[in-house]
């Protein structure tokens, strides 16, 4: 098995336990998931939540890296279906899934948020392992060139969208 690893830290000015609702909210992933267009609850889990499976609906045109070369698939308004287990919902401190694409094929991926309190609000580090079986990455770098580099910025950009997300729910709204 292949595997790839990213993370990425945030400080949001929010107290941890907003943080974490948010986080552990999975049907709220879309607003700050950029790739994730809809996600539906598909078995509940305990009565914490751990073990809950919820179908997440994905743009699979984020898979399109490379931009210079004429695309071998055309993914674009293309969506692909993915299992995300919730592993660990430890309230205001992590929050972790198991993911995988329907129907399976190998490829994994295990994520996850460790929130710390902070002088500042929290601090929010978001981890990712890809795991592909040795074949199917190889075959993905060469039609997908490039995608690592692309899901790198994508998982930057996401977190940088739940900081702005966050911070902007704990402003009182202006009537």
């Amino acid at each position: 098995m292949s595997s790839s690893q990213w993370k990425g830290s945030v400080v949001v000015a929010a107290p941890a336990a907003e943080v974490d609702a948010y986080l552990a909210d999975f049907a709220r992933h879309p607003e700050w998931d950029q790739t994730t267009q809809k996600v539906e609850l598909s078995e509940p889990g305990d009565a914490n939540g751990v073990d809950a499976k919820w179908k997440a609906y994905e743009a699979l045109d984020s898979f399109q890296s490379d931009r210079h070369r004429e695309p071998f698939f055309d993914l674009v308004g293309k969506v692909g279906l993915t299992m995300r287990q919730a592993k660990e919902l430890t309230p205001d401190r992590r929050v972790a899934w198991h993911a995988h694409p329907m129907p399976r094929m190998g490829v994994t991926a295990d994520d996850a948020f460790t929130i710390e309190a902070t002088p500042d609000g929290s601090a929010v580090t978001f981890e990712v392992t890809m795991n592909t079986p040795p074949v199917v990455d190889t075959i993905a770098r060469k039609v997908f060139y490039g995608m690592e580099g692309t899901q790198h910025e994508q998982w930057t950009q996401s977190l940088e969208r739940r900081k702005a997300r966050r911070e902007h729910a704990a402003e009182p709204v202006a009537v």
